[in-house]
This record gives structure tokens, sequence and C-alpha cells, in this order.
């Protein structure tokens, strides 16, 4: 005895994408191949957008491809927080997180809290707002890099949660 399909076969006479009447087929939602390619660059684009507004977790292939820079938001605090106790570092005290991305670029590795507050101190505050300064054309290529997404802010490395846990 031959076992029939409990479940009715699905068939559709209307494309999903725009609208257009087609012969009903069996399992078929689309009217045309361009239709078909249309909703897969849809549906990939979605997944793409709705990863990057998530978790870095979630980003797909594509987009952490496009990650140029990741930083730590708690080091940034802790750069701040130090900063306050010590007199003289007016940058580091006042510092955006633009800023801190900016400058802590070019720091590689495993860096003391205490060389971020040094290294960002060499620099003026004009450096960053002048036009006729040569900083001031970087600041602004990387605030470009920064707003575009190429970059991931995640918690803090392992190297530095010793530091958190004694303070």
């Amino acid at each position: 005895m031959k076992k029939e399909n409990l479940t009715p076969i699905k068939r559709n006479d209307t494309c999903i994408v725009c609208g257009a009447k087609f012969e009903p087929r069996k399992d078929k939602l689309y009217c045309s191949d361009t239709c078909k390619q249309k909703a897969y660059n849809d549906r990939k684009q979605k997944e793409e957008m709705e990863g990057i507004g998530n978790n870095s977790n979630c980003l797909t292939n594509e987009a952490k491809q496009n990650i140029l820079y990741t930083f730590y938001f708690k080091e940034y605090e802790l750069v701040k927080e130090t900063a306050k106790n010590i007199e003289g570092f007016k940058l580091a005290q006042n510092l955006t997180l633009e800023e801190y991305c900016f400058f802590r670029k070019n720091l590689s590795g495993e860096v003391s809290i205490d060389f971020i507050i040094e290294y960002i101190d060499n620099f003026d505050q004009e450096d960053l707002i002048d036009n006729n300064r040569k900083l001031k054309k970087k600041y602004d290529d990387f605030l470009d890099i920064y707003h575009s997404r190429s970059i991931t802010l995640n918690e803090l490395p392992e190297y530095l949660r010793d530091v958190t846990e004694n303070s």
C-alpha cells in the first residue's frame, strides 16, 4: 500500500517579488529567475544589515571582512577614569570615544593604560581642530572610516581584566 502525502502541496500563482501572475507550479514562489535573484539579493542585504546592527558575533562573513579596527569600550573608560586622577593630562581627560579610537589605532598589542594616556597626551587638542595641521586631515579620514561601520567595540581584552578587578 502506498503512503499518501498528508501535507498539501503548496501552489502559488502570484510572484512574491513583483506580484505578477504566473502558471501555478509546485513550490514555486517567483515568476522568473530575475525575481528569484532579486529576492535572494534583498534577503542577503537584510541579513548583513541586521548582523551589523546587533552584535559582532552575529556579523556575516562579508560584514566581518569590512571591519578595519576593533576597540574596547571599557579600555576607553579606564583611560578617561585614570587620566582624571593624574594632573596635567587634559587631552586624555576630555577624550571623546572617536578621539580615543583615532589615537589607539596607532598602538598595537597589549599596552598599559598609563602608556595609552602618555601617548595621547603627546598631542594637542588643536591638532584635531585646526584645519592647517596635518593631523586634522588624518583625523577626518579616520572619522569617515569610524562612521562607516568599519569599527567594532568589544568587551575588555583579557590582559586588562586583572586591572579592572583590582581597582
